[in-house]
């Protein structure tokens, strides 16, 4: 594999005892349900993290944030990853 630039932050996987994961990596934590879909996310964030980033962005709806007077919403993809 190729890797399209020197990663500077950590990426920190936790296994969950219900054989999910949960993956830190800057501010975001994800949440994988499964090790496959865990390893094919990784590969694509590896291979070109920048794309990822962006599609990570256009997915997280604005009324997502946090704000002080109402709860977050939490957000998941189709397939079982959290987005915020």
């Amino acid at each position: 594999m190729k890797f399209k630039k020197l990663f500077e932050d950590d990426i920190i996987i936790h296994p969950t005892i219900n054989e999910g994961f949960i993956v830190k990596y800057r501010c975001t934590e994800l949440v994988f349900t499964d090790y496959k879909t865990l390893i094919q996310t990784l590969n694509e964030f590896l291979k070109d993290p920048d794309d990822c980033i962006k599609e990570y962005i256009k997915a997280v709806d604005v009324d997502s944030i946090p704000s002080p007077t109402k709860p977050p919403k939490v957000v998941w993809r189709s397939d079982g990853i959290k987005l915020q």
